[in-house]
């Protein structure tokens, strides 16, 4: 009989045991706390549920005043976001997602307009856009394209108006302008050609108008002016304006 006791009392322990620690498994990792925007208050750089001395762990939602649906769900970690970030329209429709980790954007971040056409798409590492950072127009065109790295411009950027005609092309190097830049009128017209090596003024420069006349020519050596020439719309030599990418005086 006692030991029939003793082994019940046996099994009883290690079945609980066991259920603690296959829910401490379930619970690792997985946010308890759910509140709301207006729940949330900020000390320093952490946020905490009002009337709370710790920092907020768990997912802060907001719903939309007009539809009722949830415009905005976000995870915190000790006051910090962390994980996933999201946010929609007042339709339900997506509109921005992305990760957070440890406060700081993280990994692929995208935006969408209302008609769920993607606006933009790019890439986060320790906080600093790195990558391809990418926008598009509503209909699905490519506005905008260039390289990021550890947060500064770095290689080529692309623009383009509305219908695919570029509208500049401009190149860096660690964050400096570096290489030839070009900017072209709605029309296809070239309005300019300019270089730079690592922020300076380099090599020839030449501005045109609107209607292909050249507006300028600069010629430069180790960052300084060699010479500049300037023309009117006609083609007519004339003195050039203090700022000479505005043309003739």
């Amino acid at each position: 009989m006692i030991i029939c006791i003793i082994l019940t009392l046996f099994i009883e322990i290690s079945w609980g045991q066991s259920n603690m620690d296959i829910n401490a498994r379930i619970d690792i990792g997985v946010p308890q706390n759910q509140a709301d925007i207006g729940q949330l208050i900020k000390r320093g750089d952490r946020w905490f549920q009002k009337n709370q001395v710790k920092p907020f762990t768990g997912i802060m939602s907001e719903r939309s005043k007009k539809t009722g649906k949830k415009i905005l769900e976000c995870e915190y970690n000790h006051g910090l976001m962390n994980g996933r970030y999201q946010e929609w329209y007042d339709d339900g429709t997506m509109k921005n997602s992305g990760y957070y980790r440890e406060g700081q954007p993280e990994e692929k971040w995208s935006e969408w307009y209302p008609n769920g056409q993607k606006s933009d798409e790019i890439t986060y590492k320790n906080g600093q856009r790195h990558g391809v950072w990418t926008e598009w127009y509503e209909t699905g065109e490519k506005l905008y394209e260039g390289t990021y790295s550890k947060g500064r411009e770095h290689g080529k950027h692309i623009k383009w108006y509305y219908g695919g005609q570029k509208a500049f092309e401009y190149r860096y190097y660690e964050g400096k302008k570096d290489g030839l830049w070009m900017e072209w009128y709605e029309n296809g017209q070239k309005i300019y050609m300019n270089r730079y090596a690592k922020d300076q003024w380099s090599g020839l420069w030449i501005g045109w108008y609107m209607n292909g006349q050249k507006k300028y020519e600069i010629q430069h050596e180790g960052g300084q002016q060699v010479y500049q020439y300037c023309w009117d719309e006609a083609g007519n030599d004339c003195d050039c304006n203090w700022y000479f990418e505005a043309g003739c005086q």
